[in-house]
């Protein structure tokens, strides 16, 4: 298990947004942080890559997805963690099955009803 892996992604200085079980703590605080997914740009892999190998998270609860900047586009900084956009959060949760699923019904329900 990576032993800080928050503090990776503020010293790293690349866009990203944290996805599934971090980014639902912000919204609704029905999952434990147990994995932190991170989206980063495909453009930036052999930085990550260096950055996350050089500080021993290349296994564990740390996971980076990488894909383009859409996901940035309405994503929001929850007490210093920039967060992917609560669609993105929902649809990675639903691909993360188990208990994200029942998170990913929840949080949907709140989207819908506006608590959110």
């Amino acid at each position: 298990m990576a032993k800080k892996p928050l503090s990776l992604l503020t010293v790293s200085q690349m866009r990203h947004a944290a996805t599934t079980h971090l980014a639902e703590r912000t919204a609704q605080e029905h999952l434990f942080t147990s994995r932190i997914d991170v989206c980063k740009r495909t453009e930036d892999v052999a930085k990550w890559h260096e950055l996350i190998v050089g500080d021993g998270l290349a296994a564990g609860n740390f996971r980076p997805l990488f894909g383009d900047d859409r996901v940035f586009c309405k994503s929001s900084n929850v007490e210093g963690v920039a967060v992917a956009p609560l669609s993105g959060i929902v649809a990675d949760m639903c691909g993360a099955g188990g208990p994200c699923i029942k998170a990913a019904d929840l949080l949907t329900k709140k989207i819908r009803d506006n608590v959110v």
